[in-house]
């Protein structure tokens, strides 16, 4: 069997998810290392490929490329994914150093940990900024000194519980009971410096536990997070003593932490007896503790990797996709699941060799924890997400209005600039002015002042821009769908399009014709599951050709961005894709709330999705209609309202209503275009 080092893992790994020459400081960049050392493994990975029937060439001023056929690129993936050889990879350091900064007590300089772990200095610079995030997490503070070094601030109950996550990522079940069984070897690497004293503070420890594990039906990883939770404590608790905080525990904790300091032969202070309570009260809660979103998060990289492999595709380089897995995965349950084996049938049949790989990566990278075919038909779901490219989106236009003076409109402009990167013009005007303005050659209008009655989505704000205006400038902002927006709009000819009016007034028909709140009759709260269902019946309503690619789509966009709508109930999904055959407006009311990430990056409870759909060869008059429902949605507060609340019959006059003013506007503009000609 061919054997791979981990570098070279790396570097072949990002080569075969490319089909162009990379420049080497993309690869370096992308597997946090130097040019030069890509440079120097050139020679020795075109050895190593050479077997495979590959070339590794080098194209000056174009990087390097892994060519041939691609059955023997196939063959080298399989080979790279078998290879048992796996030194620490980037991921492995990081939890290295994470852990050994625990470890001390103050400063430790840089050099000395570059030297523990035989990397260089800048690469420990480039780590910490990495894993600061991690020590966040769990309230402590990762301090660094110019000169001096590094060190870890912060209570040691939450030290103790980010060391047994970083353990957690480095050691699964099955590896674990194989060492409680007397084979010490599975000690991770992590431990191996202290491994006396861990091993005998790990079979201790499960000594004390084991009468508990008898007595309930625990799971693998609850026992094996009790076992490292009393192992911490007996190599920690001379030198990281505990503060004691007063809280109240259940009876059956309490009880559980009397039998346990009975069978330990040491005494526990009362601080000690409080880390024990913390660490059982999951006993009785039977959820997971909140580090295990680190450990989640490493497997699912690792997973994201490995698929790419299996598949030849680059999911490494989606951040959304990897977040979306996540997610996922911490909040996903296998009750309440709908008809599972047709879910499984129905995204199978539509990515067979994604979802192979898939199943094949999990088994790899999650061998210690058992998912069900319909647990990973929705992790390909997300994966096939990405497939599935969105549009590129078009910059938003956007216009200032203001009567109080130059220093006013630019006072505005700049504060626009500041908050909103994505506004890719911003011009402004006079109240007079606009009427000679094509206003329709803006994404919306802000105004100092107040407008007539305008074509536009628009909003009246305080040229300062508090942050109460910015929230509303934003969430005005991401109701306008880029997805529905029109690539060129047209200038005006002075002549009434009829042709054009009467596709307007088609399309107008047909979205009110569609359009239809439903009740989503099942009870789970998984996302995945709900957007499927919805996709299931847009298929019966011959509005789209595949439910999986739809959903898919509809995944993506939450992934991306978040389509909660703040301050409301709400949630917007829209989305173009080729398997939607006519475009259209959906309300879908759900039996139970969902918690979803809002347009403001905040999580928000969710009781109705509101979906646009069409076609991505959609006419420039189906665009328009479904933009302006999406304005019309935050249009004002009683019509929000409605959204949120109404019933079909409030909702299908308020879609008259924009449908009108869209169509009166259109043939007003023409009117007035032929007054002034």
């Amino acid at each position: 069997m061919t054997e791979f080092t981990t570098r070279e893992r790396e570097i072949l790994f990002y080569l075969l998810t490319k089909t162009e020459p990379i420049q080497i400081q993309e690869i370096a960049e992308a597997l946090e290392t130097s040019e030069r050392t890509i440079q120097r493994e050139r020679e020795r990975l075109a050895q190593t490929v050479a077997p495979f029937d590959l070339t590794l060439s080098y194209i000056r001023g174009r990087g390097l490329q892994l060519s041939g056929d691609e059955r023997h690129k196939r063959e080298l993936r399989e080979a790279l994914l078998l290879s048992h050889r796996q030194l620490p990879s980037a991921d492995d350091r990081q939890v290295e150093l994470a852990y050994r900064l625990l470890q001390e007590q103050g400063m430790i300089k840089l050099q000395a940990l570059a030297h523990a772990m035989y990397i260089a200095p800048s690469t420990i610079t480039q780590d910490l900024e990495r894993i600061d995030e991690w020590f966040r997490h769990y309230a402590l503070e990762l301090r660094r000194k110019k000169g001096l070094g590094a060190e870890v601030l912060g209570e040691e109950i939450n030290k103790r519980r980010l060391i047994v996550s970083l353990i957690f990522t480095q050691w699964d079940v099955l590896t674990f009971y194989r060492f409680l069984q007397g084979n010490i070897h599975q000690l991770p690497q992590l431990l191996q410096s202290q491994q006396t004293k861990w091993v005998e503070a790990i079979n201790q420890a499960y000594a004390v536990l084991a009468p508990l594990t008898k007595q309930q039906d625990l799971s693998d990883r609850l026992i094996m997070r009790a076992t490292l939770s009393l192992a911490v404590q007996t190599i920690r608790m001379d030198e990281f003593p505990m503060v004691y905080e007063l809280k109240a525990y259940p009876i059956e904790v309490l009880h559980h932490v009397d039998t346990i300091e009975q069978r330990l032969p040491y005494p526990l202070s009362i601080a000690e007896r409080q880390w024990i309570s913390e660490e059982l009260r999951s006993f009785q809660q039977g959820q997971q503790e909140t580090g295990e979103e680190l450990v989640i998060r490493l497997r699912v990289k690792r997973l994201i990797e490995q698929v790419s492999l299996l598949y030849g595709e680059a999911f490494v380089e989606d951040r959304a996709l990897e977040q979306g897995l996540v997610s996922h995965i911490m909040s996903y349950t296998k009750q309440n699941i709908v008809n599972p084996s047709y879910v499984i049938k129905q995204i199978e049949r539509e990515y067979p060799r994604l979802f192979d790989a898939v199943k094949q990566a999990a088994e790899s990278v999650f061998n210690d924890q058992a998912f069900a075919d319909y647990d990973l038909a929705f992790w390909v779901m997300h994966f096939g997400a990405v497939l599935s490219k969105p549009l590129p989106k078009t910059p938003y236009r956007v216009l200032v209005v203001c009567s109080a003076g130059l220093g006013s409109s630019k006072l505005l402009m700049n504060r626009l600039r500041q908050e909103f990167t994505e506004l890719d013009q911003v011009e402004s005007s006079s109240l007079f002015g606009i009427s000679r303005l094509q206003l329709t050659n803006y994404d919306f209008v802000l105004s100092t002042v107040p407008l007539p009655d305008i074509s536009q989505p628009h909003l009246l704000v305080n040229p300062i821009l508090p942050k109460e205006e910015v929230d509303r400038i934003r969430k005005l902002l991401v109701s306008l769908p880029k997805s529905f927006q029109s690539p060129v709009r047209k200038e005006a000819s002075g002549w009434l399009d009829l042709t054009q009016l009467e596709e307007l007034v088609k399309a107008a028909r047909q979205l009110t014709e569609s359009f239809s709140i439903e009740t989503i009759s099942s009870e789970t709260d998984g996302l995945e599951e709900i957007l499927l269902e919805i996709s299931n019946g847009l298929v019966n309503k011959h509005v789209t050709s595949s439910a999986v690619q739809l959903s898919a789509q509809l995944l993506r966009r939450h992934e991306m961005s978040g389509l909660g709508i703040p301050g409301t109930r709400l949630a917007l999904f829209h989305g173009r894709d080729d398997s939607i055959q006519r475009g259209g407006f959906f309300i879908y009311e759900l039996a139970q709330p969902i918690e979803l990430l809002g347009m403001d990056q905040v999580i928000q409870p969710v009781e109705r999705i509101l979906v646009l759909a069409a076609p991505e060869k959609a006419s420039d008059q189906l665009l328009h209609l479904l933009s302006s429902i999406s304005g019309a949605i935050i249009e004002n507060d009683e019509q929000t309202h409605q959204f949120e609340y109404g019933d079909a019959k409030q909702l299908d006059r308020i879609l008259n209503r924009t449908f009108r003013k869209v169509i009166e506007r259109e043939l007003d503009v023409e009117e007035k275009v032929n007054d002034f000609s």
